[in-house]
């Protein structure tokens, strides 16, 4: 318990850092975001909200993950004080 409770930070900050540094839907096995993207902007010329959007999906995952992780980072906290 005491090897999770120290550990647990490290790994989460590194899985966020994975998060980042890879291409979700890539990840889960669907086509690549940037691809698509680049598919958009080829048939419309706009190049910025394609990119935009995908920037800002990033950003709810990961600002979705660091709440999650910080939340178990909490709970288990409460159990150590007990």
């Amino acid at each position: 318990p005491q090897a999770v409770r120290r550990a647990l930070p490290p790994f989460c900050n590194e899985f966020i850092a994975l998060i980042k540094e890879t291409s979700i839907v890539g990840t889960i096995g669907v086509v690549d975001l940037t691809k698509v993207a680049a598919s958009i902007t080829a048939r419309t010329y706009e190049p910025f909200a394609p990119y935009l959007i995908i920037a800002l999906m990033y950003l709810a995952v990961v600002l979705i993950l660091t709440y999650l992780l910080k939340l178990l980072e909490r709970r288990l906290a409460k159990s150590d004080k007990r």
